[in-house]
């Protein structure tokens, strides 16, 4: 996950490890509570969802904060609410093809 969000620092020109950071926690947070997801029904998913990217986006912008930086608010919680509504399709998208290749 840490390697994964200093490529999207690489790429976004952002702080050199404030993804990353971002994404440790929510990876920290997911490995706690991942079997109980698993039975959440798909509206309790989404909104799941929607608090980890919530999660994610509040990370950046604390880190955002601290350097001086000022995103405008709309291009950071735009994305979170999309993340949301598009899981339920993603969900049965991955579950079909779950299904289809006879994975556990």
């Amino acid at each position: 996950a840490f390697v994964c969000g200093l490529f999207a620092d690489v790429t976004t020109g952002a702080l050199l490890g404030q993804h990353g950071l971002a994404l440790v926690v929510i990876l920290f947070i997911n490995l706690n509570v991942h079997q109980r997801i698993r039975v959440m029904s798909l509206p309790h998913q989404a909104l799941y969802v929607l608090a980890l990217l919530l999660l994610d986006q509040a990370l950046v912008l604390m880190v955002e904060g601290m350097i001086g930086r000022q995103p405008p608010l709309s291009a950071y919680f735009g994305a979170p609410l999309i993340g949301m509504f598009l899981w339920p399709w993603i969900f049965l998208l991955l579950r079909h093809l779950r299904r289809r290749v006879h994975l556990a």
